[in-house]
């Protein structure tokens, strides 16, 4: 099975789950921010031992234009409705997005949703969006169209290696600030 891969369970190789999940994670909060990572300041800790060596990491990430906020991510915590969230407070409204799981009263198949609410903070009206999730899916034709030199933006190799930079230094920092962009040499 792909969880039982060696890069994640031999705690030799640093990141493991919180390498494979949480670029995923990083790449969203890279892609709905406006404004360049700068620093990171964090801690890594391990709740599950077959998780070892961390399975969560709690950051405060900082911006180029100023703003900054909390990154947390963890595959050794409970999971579940509510908890599998992904939100943005700007001075403007909120971002929420979170999964869900349903069954198909035909089927009997459990299909996994994507709920996207977007509430104005000077009226307070929501607007919410729901989708079936169907991330690998996307992520396949994306690189397939990447290969065909259909450049988007969203999946450049810089990109990566600035979402993989979010992780290391979250798992590194051990609560002094690390230069998010000293660890990302050029984004050409």
């Amino acid at each position: 099975m792909w969880y039982k891969t060696s890069w994640r369970t031999v705690p030799e190789y640093q990141g493991g789950f919180l390498l494979d999940g949480g670029v995923h994670s990083a790449a969203a909060l890279r892609v709905v921010l406006p404004s360049q990572f700068t620093d990171l300041t964090g801690i890594a800790s391990l709740n599950r031992e077959h998780l070892a060596p961390h399975d969560t990491i709690h950051t405060l990430i900082r911006c180029d234009d100023g703003s900054h906020g909390i990154f947390e991510l963890s595959f050794g915590l409970p999971s579940g409705p509510g908890i599998d969230t992904f939100r943005v407070v700007g001075t403007e409204g909120t971002l929420l997005i979170s999964k869900y799981n349903e069954t198909d009263e035909a089927t009997q198949k459990s299909q996994q949703f994507i709920k996207v609410s977007i509430t104005n903070a000077k009226t307070g009206k929501t607007e919410e969006i729901v989708e079936k999730s169907c991330g690998v899916e996307m992520e396949l034709a994306n690189f397939a169209r990447h290969l065909g030199g259909d450049d988007d933006g969203l999946g450049s190799p810089v990109g990566a290696l600035k979402d993989v930079a979010i992780i290391q230094a979250g798992l590194d920092s051990n609560g002094h600030t690390i230069n998010l962009q000293n660890l990302v040499l050029s984004d050409k």
